[in-house]
Order: C-alpha cells, then structure tokens, then sequence
C-alpha cells in the first residue's frame, strides 16, 4: 500500500488512510449482514419471527465469523482512490524552499 502513497503524504494522511479502510471493512461487514437478512426475510419457510432486522440477526443468529471484520488490500485501494493528500505538490515545493533557507 506504501509503494502506492504519494510521497506528500502525511503522517495525518496515512491516518485517514487507514481509517477510511477500516471504515470501508466495516460497511462491507455490514451489508453482508443485511444480505443476510433479507435473504431470512424473503424465506417463507423460515423459521424465524418476520421481519428479522439487524439487530436481531447479530444478537440471534450471527456466528464470530459473521461479525469479523477484516481489513484487504481492495479496501486500501479504494480508500487510496479516494484520499486527497492534505499537502499538495505545490505546498511541498515551498516547504522545502523555506527548509533550504535555513
């Protein structure tokens, strides 16, 4: 994921990064679940009191692996896809001037 950094990244930037990574893993986990649910309620022969939500699929029913949540390469692409650097090329440019001034 580093390779793929612009080099005026910074130490803020590589937080928002990985939180937005984060974020992306969890809302995948999320929608994975609400398939799940749907799938439940669209079962006529499903045992299970209608409508189910959310909150009783993960309190009834989710297994650990349901409600793991792990962090991939395509979230980190997407999140990198959507990252604006918070120093542009151009500030770079004049930080280091001043950095050579003195």
């Amino acid at each position: 994921v580093a390779k793929k950094c612009p080099f005026n990244y910074t130490g803020a930037d590589f937080y928002a990064l990985c939180s937005d990574a984060m974020l992306k893993a969890m809302s995948r986990t999320a929608e994975a679940i609400e398939t799940k649910v749907a799938e439940i309620n669209a079962n006529p022969s499903s045992k299970f009191p209608k409508p189910i939500n959310s909150q009783y699929y993960l309190n009834h029913l989710a297994t650990p692996e349901d409600t793991l949540v792990e962090v991939n390469q395509n979230d980190f692409d997407r999140a990198l896809a959507e990252l604006v650097p918070s120093v542009s090329e151009k500030e770079l440019e004049h930080y280091k001037m001043v950095k050579m001034r003195f």
